[in-house]
Protein backbone atom coordinates (compact mmCIF):
# COMPACT_ATOMS: atom_id res chain seq x y z
CA UNK A 1 0.00 0.00 0.00
CA UNK A 2 0.99 3.38 -0.92
CA UNK A 3 0.91 6.58 0.33
CA UNK A 4 1.28 9.86 -1.21
CA UNK A 5 1.60 12.81 0.91
CA UNK A 6 1.35 16.21 -1.37
CA UNK A 7 0.97 19.63 -0.96
CA UNK A 8 1.82 23.47 -2.38
CA UNK A 9 4.88 24.80 -0.92
CA UNK A 10 5.18 28.66 -1.16
CA UNK A 11 8.79 30.13 -1.14
CA UNK A 12 11.06 29.40 1.56
CA UNK A 13 10.69 30.06 4.90
CA UNK A 14 11.54 28.50 8.22
CA UNK A 15 7.90 26.59 9.15
CA UNK A 16 8.18 25.11 5.55
CA UNK A 17 11.43 24.04 5.93
CA UNK A 18 10.85 21.97 9.37
CA UNK A 19 7.69 20.47 7.58
CA UNK A 20 9.17 18.93 4.30
CA UNK A 21 11.94 17.83 6.41
CA UNK A 22 9.24 16.14 8.34
CA UNK A 23 7.82 14.53 5.36
CA UNK A 24 11.23 13.63 4.11
CA UNK A 25 12.02 11.72 7.17
CA UNK A 26 8.93 9.23 6.52
CA UNK A 27 10.01 9.21 3.37
CA UNK A 28 13.45 7.63 4.11
CA UNK A 29 11.46 5.82 7.34
CA UNK A 30 9.13 4.00 5.75
CA UNK A 31 11.51 3.78 2.62
CA UNK A 32 9.01 3.01 -0.83
CA UNK A 33 5.90 3.80 0.73
CA UNK A 34 5.83 7.10 1.06
CA UNK A 35 6.18 9.62 -1.77
CA UNK A 36 5.67 13.17 -1.70
CA UNK A 37 4.29 15.12 -4.81
CA UNK A 38 4.34 19.63 -4.73
CA UNK A 39 1.31 20.78 -6.52
CA UNK A 40 2.37 23.86 -8.33
CA UNK A 41 0.50 26.36 -11.32
CA UNK A 42 0.70 25.27 -14.92
CA UNK A 43 2.04 28.80 -16.34
CA UNK A 44 4.58 28.94 -13.25
CA UNK A 45 6.65 25.90 -14.49
CA UNK A 46 9.62 28.39 -15.83
CA UNK A 47 10.01 31.01 -12.98
CA UNK A 48 9.01 27.85 -9.84
CA UNK A 49 12.28 28.18 -7.67
CA UNK A 50 12.14 23.85 -6.19
CA UNK A 51 13.72 24.50 -3.16
CA UNK A 52 13.21 21.60 -1.44
CA UNK A 53 14.17 19.42 -4.41
CA UNK A 54 10.40 17.31 -4.48
CA UNK A 55 8.65 16.12 -7.50
CA UNK A 56 7.27 18.84 -8.42
CA UNK A 57 3.42 18.75 -10.67
CA UNK A 58 2.63 21.80 -12.35
CA UNK A 59 -1.04 20.82 -12.84
CA UNK A 60 -2.87 23.78 -11.13
CA UNK A 61 -5.00 26.03 -13.82
CA UNK A 62 -6.31 28.41 -12.03
CA UNK A 63 -6.53 30.45 -8.78
CA UNK A 64 -8.01 33.58 -6.92
CA UNK A 65 -6.91 35.53 -10.05
CA UNK A 66 -9.48 34.02 -12.33
CA UNK A 67 -12.21 34.57 -10.04
CA UNK A 68 -11.63 37.81 -7.88
CA UNK A 69 -10.79 41.06 -9.64
CA UNK A 70 -9.20 42.63 -6.10
CA UNK A 71 -7.42 39.17 -5.60
CA UNK A 72 -4.84 40.04 -3.18
CA UNK A 73 -2.80 36.90 -3.52
CA UNK A 74 -2.49 34.05 -6.12
CA UNK A 75 -4.47 31.30 -3.99
CA UNK A 76 -5.15 27.90 -5.88
CA UNK A 77 -8.29 26.32 -4.92
CA UNK A 78 -8.19 23.40 -2.44
CA UNK A 79 -10.27 20.54 -4.66
CA UNK A 80 -7.71 21.39 -7.44
CA UNK A 81 -5.24 20.19 -5.13
CA UNK A 82 -7.00 17.24 -4.00
CA UNK A 83 -7.92 15.98 -7.78
CA UNK A 84 -3.99 16.54 -8.70
CA UNK A 85 -2.74 14.43 -5.97
CA UNK A 86 -5.18 11.80 -6.59
CA UNK A 87 -4.13 11.52 -9.90
CA UNK A 88 -0.92 10.10 -9.11
CA UNK A 89 -2.10 7.16 -7.17
CA UNK A 90 -2.65 3.85 -9.17
CA UNK A 91 -4.53 2.12 -7.02
CA UNK A 92 -7.72 2.64 -5.59
CA UNK A 93 -6.45 0.69 -2.16
CA UNK A 94 -3.55 3.95 -1.89
CA UNK A 95 -4.23 6.85 -0.06
CA UNK A 96 -3.27 10.12 -0.47
CA UNK A 97 -2.75 12.87 2.44
CA UNK A 98 -3.32 16.67 1.55
CA UNK A 99 -1.38 18.77 4.79
CA UNK A 100 -0.97 22.60 4.50
CA UNK A 101 3.21 23.02 3.72
CA UNK A 102 3.87 24.22 7.36
CA UNK A 103 2.44 21.04 9.10
CA UNK A 104 4.86 18.78 10.39
CA UNK A 105 3.80 14.96 9.98
CA UNK A 106 4.46 12.31 12.58
CA UNK A 107 5.27 8.73 11.77
CA UNK A 108 2.26 7.74 13.97
CA UNK A 109 -0.23 9.00 11.08
CA UNK A 110 1.63 6.54 8.82
CA UNK A 111 1.66 3.69 11.42
CA UNK A 112 -2.34 4.67 12.03
CA UNK A 113 -3.05 4.49 8.55
CA UNK A 114 -1.34 1.36 7.58
CA UNK A 115 -3.42 -0.49 10.43
CA UNK A 116 -6.74 0.78 10.70
CA UNK A 117 -7.22 1.27 6.76
CA UNK A 118 -9.83 4.23 7.57
CA UNK A 119 -11.72 5.54 4.61
CA UNK A 120 -11.04 8.73 5.43
CA UNK A 121 -10.50 11.37 8.35
CA UNK A 122 -8.68 14.61 8.74
CA UNK A 123 -6.57 16.14 11.36
CA UNK A 124 -6.04 19.03 13.87
CA UNK A 125 -2.58 20.22 14.77
CA UNK A 126 -0.48 20.40 17.76
CA UNK A 127 0.74 24.06 17.71
CA UNK A 128 4.36 24.45 19.24
CA UNK A 129 6.77 26.85 19.93
CA UNK A 130 9.42 27.15 17.43
CA UNK A 131 12.16 24.78 17.42
CA UNK A 132 15.38 24.99 15.38
CA UNK A 133 14.88 22.12 13.52
CA UNK A 134 12.83 18.93 12.81
CA UNK A 135 16.12 17.33 13.90
CA UNK A 136 15.60 19.22 17.20
CA UNK A 137 12.01 18.42 17.46
CA UNK A 138 12.06 15.91 20.57
CA UNK A 139 14.51 18.24 22.38
CA UNK A 140 12.78 21.12 21.83
CA UNK A 141 9.07 20.56 21.31
CA UNK A 142 6.82 22.97 23.70
CA UNK A 143 3.39 22.75 23.18
CA UNK A 144 1.26 25.68 23.10
CA UNK A 145 -2.21 24.51 21.99
CA UNK A 146 -4.40 22.32 20.29
CA UNK A 147 -6.65 24.21 17.03
CA UNK A 148 -9.53 22.67 18.22
CA UNK A 149 -11.68 24.49 15.22
CA UNK A 150 -9.66 24.04 12.51
CA UNK A 151 -8.19 20.91 10.10
CA UNK A 152 -4.97 21.36 8.86
CA UNK A 153 -4.24 17.59 7.34
CA UNK A 154 -6.55 15.84 5.00
CA UNK A 155 -6.22 11.63 4.61
CA UNK A 156 -8.10 9.91 1.90
CA UNK A 157 -7.95 6.08 0.22
CA UNK A 158 -8.44 6.93 -3.58
CA UNK A 159 -11.43 4.37 -4.30
CA UNK A 160 -13.24 6.60 -1.47
CA UNK A 161 -11.99 10.43 -2.70
CA UNK A 162 -13.17 8.98 -6.44
CA UNK A 163 -16.53 8.70 -5.38
CA UNK A 164 -17.07 11.70 -3.35
CA UNK A 165 -14.76 14.14 -4.95
CA UNK A 166 -17.53 15.91 -6.28
CA UNK A 167 -19.02 16.88 -2.92
CA UNK A 168 -15.83 19.45 -1.95
CA UNK A 169 -16.82 22.92 -3.74
CA UNK A 170 -14.25 25.52 -4.77
CA UNK A 171 -12.60 27.07 -1.64
CA UNK A 172 -8.97 28.83 -1.47
CA UNK A 173 -6.38 27.44 0.16
CA UNK A 174 -5.26 29.17 3.00
CA UNK A 175 -8.35 30.76 4.15
CA UNK A 176 -11.15 29.86 6.67
CA UNK A 177 -13.92 28.02 5.71
CA UNK A 178 -13.18 25.19 3.86
CA UNK A 179 -11.41 22.97 6.64
CA UNK A 180 -14.38 22.32 8.85
CA UNK A 181 -16.64 21.71 5.69
CA UNK A 182 -14.53 19.09 4.37
CA UNK A 183 -13.81 17.59 7.59
CA UNK A 184 -17.85 16.61 8.23
CA UNK A 185 -18.35 16.03 4.41
CA UNK A 186 -15.57 13.18 5.59
CA UNK A 187 -16.98 12.45 8.27
CA UNK A 188 -20.75 11.75 6.73
CA UNK A 189 -19.56 9.74 3.97
CA UNK A 190 -16.54 8.21 5.45
CA UNK A 191 -16.46 5.54 7.49
CA UNK A 192 -16.70 7.84 11.05
CA UNK A 193 -13.00 7.40 11.77
CA UNK A 194 -12.03 9.92 14.46
CA UNK A 195 -10.24 13.40 13.91
CA UNK A 196 -6.90 13.06 14.39
CA UNK A 197 -6.81 15.44 17.71
CA UNK A 198 -4.97 13.26 20.13
CA UNK A 199 -1.84 12.79 21.96
CA UNK A 200 0.38 11.98 20.74
CA UNK A 201 -0.55 14.40 17.79
CA UNK A 202 0.00 13.18 14.03
CA UNK A 203 0.30 17.09 13.34
CA UNK A 204 2.15 19.52 14.82
CA UNK A 205 2.85 23.29 13.44
CA UNK A 206 4.87 25.85 14.66
CA UNK A 207 3.10 28.36 16.25
CA UNK A 208 3.01 32.21 14.41
CA UNK A 209 -0.23 33.79 15.25
CA UNK A 210 -3.79 33.82 13.31
CA UNK A 211 -3.73 36.56 11.02
CA UNK A 212 -4.60 34.71 7.89
CA UNK A 213 -7.89 33.78 9.05
CA UNK A 214 -8.54 37.18 11.08
CA UNK A 215 -7.52 39.43 8.51
CA UNK A 216 -10.28 40.81 6.02
CA UNK A 217 -9.60 40.44 2.46
CA UNK A 218 -11.14 39.20 -0.83
CA UNK A 219 -9.77 35.81 -0.70
CA UNK A 220 -11.32 35.28 2.83
CA UNK A 221 -14.14 36.94 1.71
CA UNK A 222 -14.93 34.74 -1.37
CA UNK A 223 -14.81 31.66 0.69
CA UNK A 224 -17.46 33.03 3.21
CA UNK A 225 -19.83 34.06 0.42
CA UNK A 226 -18.63 30.33 -1.22
CA UNK A 227 -20.00 29.02 2.30
CA UNK A 228 -23.16 31.03 2.70
CA UNK A 229 -24.23 30.37 -1.27
CA UNK A 230 -24.10 26.48 -0.82
CA UNK A 231 -26.74 25.66 1.57
CA UNK A 232 -25.37 22.02 2.34
CA UNK A 233 -22.06 23.30 3.11
CA UNK A 234 -23.56 26.06 5.55
CA UNK A 235 -25.88 23.32 7.14
CA UNK A 236 -22.54 21.33 8.13
CA UNK A 237 -20.39 24.15 9.25
CA UNK A 238 -22.95 25.72 11.66
CA UNK A 239 -23.65 20.95 12.74
CA UNK A 240 -19.51 21.29 12.89
CA UNK A 241 -19.58 24.21 15.31
CA UNK A 242 -21.85 23.02 17.35
CA UNK A 243 -19.71 19.80 17.86
CA UNK A 244 -16.62 22.56 18.50
CA UNK A 245 -18.95 24.45 21.47
CA UNK A 246 -20.48 21.06 22.82
CA UNK A 247 -17.56 18.64 22.78
CA UNK A 248 -14.38 20.33 21.81
CA UNK A 249 -14.74 23.58 23.97
CA UNK A 250 -14.34 21.14 27.12
CA UNK A 251 -10.39 20.74 26.81
CA UNK A 252 -8.49 22.40 29.62
CA UNK A 253 -6.46 24.79 30.41
CA UNK A 254 -9.64 26.62 28.62
CA UNK A 255 -7.59 28.82 25.46
CA UNK A 256 -5.22 26.31 25.14
CA UNK A 257 -7.20 22.98 24.61
CA UNK A 258 -4.20 20.78 25.67
CA UNK A 259 -5.94 18.32 27.63
CA UNK A 260 -8.86 16.58 26.22
CA UNK A 261 -11.69 15.26 28.41
CA UNK A 262 -12.21 11.02 29.16
CA UNK A 263 -14.95 10.88 27.32
CA UNK A 264 -14.33 13.04 23.61
CA UNK A 265 -14.00 10.18 21.50
CA UNK A 266 -16.80 8.83 22.44
CA UNK A 267 -18.90 11.94 22.46
CA UNK A 268 -17.51 12.48 18.77
CA UNK A 269 -18.75 9.66 17.51
CA UNK A 270 -21.79 9.88 19.22
CA UNK A 271 -22.41 13.18 17.86
CA UNK A 272 -21.27 12.61 14.23
CA UNK A 273 -23.04 8.83 13.66
CA UNK A 274 -26.42 9.79 13.02
CA UNK A 275 -25.17 11.97 10.30
CA UNK A 276 -22.95 9.67 8.13
CA UNK A 277 -24.71 7.60 5.44
CA UNK A 278 -24.06 4.45 6.64
CA UNK A 279 -25.51 4.93 9.21
CA UNK A 280 -28.62 5.59 8.21
CA UNK A 281 -29.11 2.97 5.79
CA UNK A 282 -28.71 0.89 8.39
CA UNK A 283 -31.19 2.58 10.35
Amino acid sequence: MKILIGTNTFGNYHRQNVAVDSWKFLKEKFHDQIDIIDIQFADEKNIFKNNYNLDVKFDLTRSSLDILNNAKKKLPFVNDIFYAISNYISSDEDYFIFTNSDVIINSNLINYINDNKPECFACSRLDIQNISSYQNIKKEIKPVRWEIAGFDTFIMKKSWFSKYKHLFNDYLLGKPEFDYVYAFIMKMYGDNTPFGNQAPPFCFHIHHGNSSVTTECPEREYNRNTLHANSFDLLIAKLMFQHLKTNLIKRQPWGAFLHPTDDEKIKENEFFQPFNINYIQKF
